[in-house]
């Protein structure tokens, strides 16, 4: 095998790993908003949905 073919792959592993743990803080957060958006106190409800939001950007952006 071919060095270059060696280090494309190492990087394509490495990116699958990545979004992977992207799609599960994403899933995760849509879980967050769904089981607080409902509930009657203000400050779970909006504090629910800026931690979930918050997060999904800081993962997206590489925080």
């Amino acid at each position: 095998m071919d060095t270059d073919c060696i280090t494309c792959y190492k990087i394509e592993v490495v990116l699958t790993v990545l979004m992977g743990i992207d799609f599960v803080v994403i899933n995760l957060a849509a879980i967050l908003v769904a089981t607080s958006y409902d509930n009657s106190q203000p400050v779970i409800k909006w504090g629910g949905l800026i931690v979930a939001v918050v997060s999904v950007v800081s993962t997206l952006t590489g925080g």
